[in-house]
């Protein structure tokens, strides 16, 4: 959690403060139970794709190898903590917290004390994970193409509309000369 918001600050300094290639770059980590994942996702324009791939690379390069930040790593562990601590202000907020940690429970048979985890966590323990977890033999990339680009959907409804306006038209030819009944 600690290294998805780490990471999370990289990727939107790199690819929106440095780079302007996102408008909203973001990481996140995903816990299975028996296996989690880090995602990384930026939005773009068409064409940018091979850019904003890189600028992922980069910035999943430069915290699995470099020195941890240790302000921004104490800023972020401090946000964790204090969006920790703000509650639960609804039904819907405890439902949600306790579903997102049923893999604890199911792989503890209790609940973990995830604030005093992340207390105790260094930045010399946190750039140790981050280089095994980012490492490039551990790295799988996934490219979300859309199945209908803009150009694509403009073609599809003029072709339609011409089909319609063509059937209306000829409907109208047949009623006008008398041959439909």
């Amino acid at each position: 959690w600690l290294a998805a918001e780490y990471l999370d600050r990289e990727l939107y300094h790199t690819l929106r403060t440095e780079r302007a290639e996102s408008y909203s770059p973001s990481a996140g980590y995903i816990n299975y139970g028996e296996w989690a994942l880090f995602e990384l996702y930026a939005d773009g324009t068409v064409g940018s794709e091979q850019a904003l791939e890189q600028g992922m690379l980069d910035s999943v390069e430069r915290v699995a190898t470099t020195q941890v930040d240790v302000a921004a790593f104490e800023s972020v562990k401090m946000a964790i903590l204090l969006s920790s601590a703000s509650g639960l202000e609804s039904n819907a907020s405890f439902a949600e917290y306790y579903v997102d940690r049923l893999p604890q429970l199911k792989s503890f048979g209790r609940y973990l004390d995830e604030e005093s985890d992340i207390e105790n966590v260094t930045p010399q323990a946190m750039q140790a994970a981050m280089k095994r977890w980012f490492a490039a033999d551990n790295r799988l990339t996934v490219h979300e193409v859309p199945t209908l680009q803009l150009s694509t959907l403009m073609w599809l409804i003029a072709g339609t509309l011409s089909l319609l306006l063509g059937g209306a038209y000829a409907g109208y030819r047949r009623l006008a000369k008398g041959t439909c009944t």
